[in-house]
């Protein structure tokens, strides 16, 4: 998940990690210049700030990595539900490329990727419910908010 609070961006690192999965170079030089954080699975739900402001913008405008505040806003439901609609992409388009025959799945590789955002995506909402049980917890950055 990824906090965003005035020009402040943070990352968890787990999604640091999940960068080097995604298939452009964006992603995978954001996470080689991060991957020296993540050195103990045990930390995996630390954020991380991002200070260079491409790499800011990169992870602002990607969906795969969710927004903690919008999740946040939700009830533990209405993230099930959310879940469960992820899940159900995921089953209609691995239904999709598997029927395909092998000659035009090469040609439709992209919904491969599109499969890994979507369990990316489940993932963090997982934790987010598990985050609202009170299961495990998240060191939040404390970042002071601009008064308007």
């Amino acid at each position: 998940m990824k906090i965003i609070v005035n020009k402040s961006v943070y990352v968890q690192k787990q999604d640091i990690r999940y960068l080097k999965s995604l298939n452009n170079l964006t992603s995978l030089t954001i996470y080689l210049k991060y991957k020296y954080l993540l050195t103990e699975k045990l930390d995996e739900y630390e954020f991380v700030k991002v200070k260079n402001i491409e790499d800011k913008k990169y992870i602002k405008n990607l969906n795969s990595i969710l927004d903690f505040n919008e999740l946040n806003k939700l009830s533990i439901n209405e993230l099930i539900d959310v879940a469960q609609d992820l899940l159900s992409k995921k089953y209609e388009l691995s239904k999709k490329y598997n029927c395909l025959p092998t000659s035009e799945k090469e040609k439709n590789i992209d919904l491969v990727y599109y499969c890994t955002e979507l369990t990316h995506m489940f993932y963090s909402i997982k934790d987010m419910v598990l985050y609202k049980r009170g299961d495990i917890l998240f060191d939040i950055p404390q970042v002071k908010k601009k008064a308007k």
